[in-house]
């Protein structure tokens, strides 16, 4: 199983433990306290409820967008490696794409450095899609990472290579539909993300001028997650509610 997955199990465990602990506690008190523990049940309560409703609204007013709207299409970061890309052609795939270089906000605990990180995380697929490169991917999955997600990519850019094809300019876009969700150190994106192929490619080592407009692009539906996790936002692997090509 992934990685995250396992630490999200070891969360749990230690939250089911924590909770036997503290109902036997109680279990214990009313035994031997009769009515008076139940009063003080009953103010142990209001007290956790006040708790967990101060730290609800902590939360959402550190991550509330304020006037600010999020929706519409991601734009790529401001700063890459100093090189001149080279789109691809007959005889050869793209090269020389540069790598995005992280904004200096994107690891803010907040939602302008949520904002941020998606922006590289944008940044990042439009330069593997050019290149077929994970190492930018890699090292954004190393605050939670997950190797079956990467797995995939890795065979998915394997077998283009084995089979001489590749697109002359393929890029990608991230458009965000709805306001950002958020729930504690978490925020949910309901977006799209689309993979542009451009009408040019090489497929099996034969040469193509004019792609049929179902090749053309790939686009899904569904959700992103940005957690913050060890001092920086973590983009969960994306959740699809659907997937269509061309039109």
């Amino acid at each position: 199983m992934p990685l995250s997955v396992t630490r999200r199990g070891a969360v749990a465990l230690l939250g089911l433990g924590s909770a036997s602990l503290l109902a036997a506690c109680s279990q214990s008190s009313t035994s031997t306290s009769g009515s008076s523990s139940s009063a003080s049940e009953t103010s142990s309560s209001q007290t956790s409820s006040a708790s967990a409703n101060a730290s609800t609204e902590a939360t959402r007013q550190k991550y509330d967008a304020g006037s600010k709207n999020y929706k519409g299409v991601v734009p790529l970061v401001d700063h890459y490696e100093n090189k001149t890309y080279e789109p691809g052609n007959e005889e050869h795939p793209p090269r020389n794409a540069p790598k995005p270089l992280k904004p200096e906000n994107m690891n803010e605990d907040s939602l302008e450095g949520a904002y941020a990180t998606l922006r590289y995380h944008a940044s990042v697929f439009d330069y593997i899609t050019k290149t077929g490169d994970l190492e930018p991917l890699k090292e954004m999955e190393a605050a939670k990472p997950d190797i079956e997600y990467m797995q995939s990519f890795e065979t998915f850019y394997q077998n283009m290579e084995s089979s001489k094809t590749w697109f002359f300019d393929r890029k990608f876009e991230m458009d965000i539909l709805a306001d950002p969700i958020v729930s504690s150190s978490k925020i949910t994106w309901r977006c799209t993300e689309t993979f542009l192929n451009g009408t040019k490619a090489i497929i099996r080592g034969e040469y193509h001028d004019d792609l049929p407009e179902k090749y053309q692009w790939t686009r899904l539906t569904g959700y992103v997650t940005t957690e913050y996790v060890n001092g920086r936002w973590a983009v969960t692997p994306y959740v699809s509610g659907g997937g269509t090509g061309g039109h």
